[in-house]
């Protein structure tokens, strides 16, 4: 949850609102004692609240009535990872234009990989660069 001074009035008491009925689940259900989340359904009477919250939760996922994870937010919402198919990835293009990239969720793993060999690559060069340095002055000294 984002520091609670920095939320707006309706969304700080909408978060008090999903947070108590989090604690009410806790105490109904001994086992999620250690339990963060906050299980709301399309019709209860907390869905809006749901809504304005997820924003500015630091993790929010949505799903569907199968149970499969639909939405996520991340981040206060930075971040959003969303199931899509073409015609509803089309449809979110269109509406959410150049406020936001939109890119199939393997074609961002595949570039993180990627990044994360040049950061091995770059670390691996950067301490052989040294330990060249490190033999040149031994056998200068």
């Amino acid at each position: 949850m984002s520091d609670a001074r920095d939320l707006p009035p309706l969304v700080r008491e909408s978060g008090a609102i999903l947070h108590t009925r989090a604690e009410r689940a806790r105490v109904a259900d001994q086992r999620s004692r250690n339990a963060t989340h906050v299980s709301v359904r399309l019709f209860d009477s907390e869905w809006a609240d749901a809504l304005r919250y997820a924003p500015w939760s630091i993790d929010a996922h949505f799903f569907d009535a199968d149970g499969d994870d639909v939405i996520e937010f991340h981040d206060s919402g930075q971040a959003l990872v969303a199931r899509l198919n073409l015609e509803e990835a089309a449809a979110a293009r269109r509406l959410l234009g150049p406020l936001v990239t939109l890119s199939p969720l393997e074609e961002i793993s595949r570039r993180r990989g990627q990044e994360r060999i040049d950061r091995r690559r770059h670390t691996r060069a950067r301490r052989l660069a040294a330990v060249r340095r490190i033999l040149r002055r031994s056998r200068r000294g």
